[in-house]
């Protein structure tokens, strides 16, 4: 009977090591994929909180941002023909800014990626109305006192930025993605509104 026991063994231990290894090889795929999903959502929350990111902390020099619109979800960007829209999708280097310098207590300037000679700048011109100023219109310049913003924030960590040259004046985006009217754009619309999206340092 021990040896009739010891040979059944034998014969089933195959089967029985194929099984093993079945269930052993679906508890281990199971197991990897339980921890690819983990990863996947800690790398989910990681950038949830980068895109919540308080705005005082990611407006600061060197850091590389993009500003998504509060009134369409897109990115602002500059283009390679130097006109800028708000219809970015979040994949291409024009929608990268570095925030290039503070040279007034408050203030910033956001320089393209891109391109690097160009930034984000309210500029003056163009023609006139009687008895009217030119008009302000964003627009990519060189880095004068034309790109210089101030930025305000409300609580729920979006940002506007107004014109330190043209005080009341803002960057503004439509839902159609075209920009708006910088003197047309209050401090209270939507359209006034970015989240900004912080990406990492530069150096």
């Amino acid at each position: 009977p021990e040896s009739a026991i010891f040979d059944s063994l034998v014969i089933l231990s195959p089967s029985l090591f194929i099984e093993i290894g079945r269930m052993s090889l679906g508890k281990l795929f199971g197991d990897i994929g339980k921890s690819v999903e983990k990863a996947a959502k800690d790398v989910e929350k990681d950038i949830d909180k980068s895109i919540h990111t308080i705005p005082q902390n990611a407006l600061q020099n060197g850091n590389i941002v993009k500003l998504r619109s509060k009134s369409n979800n897109k990115f602002l960007r500059i283009l390679e023909n130097g006109t800028i829209d708000c219809s970015g999708d979040g994949g291409s280097s024009c929608e990268y800014l570095v925030i290039a310098s503070m040279e007034h207590p408050g203030s910033l300037k956001f320089r393209n990626m891109a391109n690097t000679l160009w930034y984000l700048g309210l500029v003056q011109g163009g023609p006139t109305m009687p008895n009217q100023p030119p008009p302000i219109y964003l627009a990519a310049s060189g880095g004068g006192p034309e790109c210089d913003f101030l930025p305000s924030m409300q609580l729920d960590n979006f940002v506007a930025l107004q014109s330190s040259q043209f005080p009341g004046s803002h960057i503004g985006a439509l839902p159609s993605g075209q920009v708006t009217s910088p003197t047309m754009t209050p401090a209270t619309s939507d359209a006034a509104f970015f989240k900004v999206v912080f990406l990492r340092k530069q150096f």
